[in-house]
């Protein structure tokens, strides 16, 4: 068998290709630093979870999604197909939500219930997830329980004055028509037409508050005293 010698990366292909082996080569690889991501994301969450030694990790597949996602035991979501961990988003309320799509089609999905239905039975068909220690951004599954919405409200109410459970809320900003929220800065327009949307910064907040006010007549009522909306005057009478 003739042995060629290998000198660059653009050699060893040509020479794969020559032999045949090029496509073989390509998926051995692709294997590969797909079982390096898989293992690389089962160590993040083991270091990154103070309880990881008493829950093993435990990954299981996301109906409806033909086997591109899973979600594991600790709330951490992976695509299969780059074996990468995906990273998540905070929605106003604090919740934990990810992005996953299908035939072209983006849907967000709470991971809290994600975990749920994985994870958790639930044979009462219970509508909603609770949080036991309040933190909606623990999605482990020992964190996480089937309720009705009774249940979750009497839980809060029963519970809210435990220490470090539930903090004092303070929305004000000082700016008219944004208020705070659990690390938002949330914009509201009232009028005709109505238009909201949330910040991370407040300088972006009152920019496009500033913009949307100054865009329209529409988004603000008009002035009680402006003649052309009194009664009986008419601007075109001669």
């Amino acid at each position: 068998m003739e042995i060629t010698e290998v000198r660059t990366r653009e050699d060893m292909i040509n020479n794969l290709k020559a032999n045949g082996n090029y496509s073989k080569f390509k998926q051995n690889m692709a294997a590969s630093r797909k079982a390096y991501s898989e293992r690389m994301a089962n160590y993040k969450i083991s270091k990154s979870k103070e309880n990881a030694s008493d829950l093993k990790v435990e990954w299981k597949l996301i109906e409806g999604f033909d086997g591109i996602y899973s979600v594991s035991n600790y709330g951490e979501v992976r695509n299969n197909r780059t074996g990468k961990l995906m990273k998540p988003s905070k929605n106003e309320k604090g919740y934990l939500h990810i992005n996953l799509t299908k035939n072209g089609k983006r849907k967000a999905m709470r991971i809290n219930r994600l975990v749920a239905q994985v994870f958790i039975p639930n044979p009462e068909n219970k509508p909603q997830v609770n949080h036991i220690d309040f933190n909606r951004e623990n999605n482990c599954v020992n964190n996480l329980e089937w309720v009705t919405a009774q249940e979750n409200t009497q839980y809060s109410v029963c519970n809210r004055k435990l220490p470090g459970q539930q903090k004092k809320r303070n929305n004000k900003t000082g700016e008219r028509n944004i208020t705070h929220y659990n690390g938002y800065y949330v914009v509201r327009i009232y009028g005709k037409k109505y238009a909201s949307k949330s910040f991370k910064n407040i300088d972006d907040a009152k920019q496009w508050r500033d913009l949307k006010l100054s865009k329209s007549n529409s988004f603000s009522p008009p002035l009680s005293n402006s003649p052309s909306k009194s009664k009986g005057y008419n601007r075109n009478r001669k």
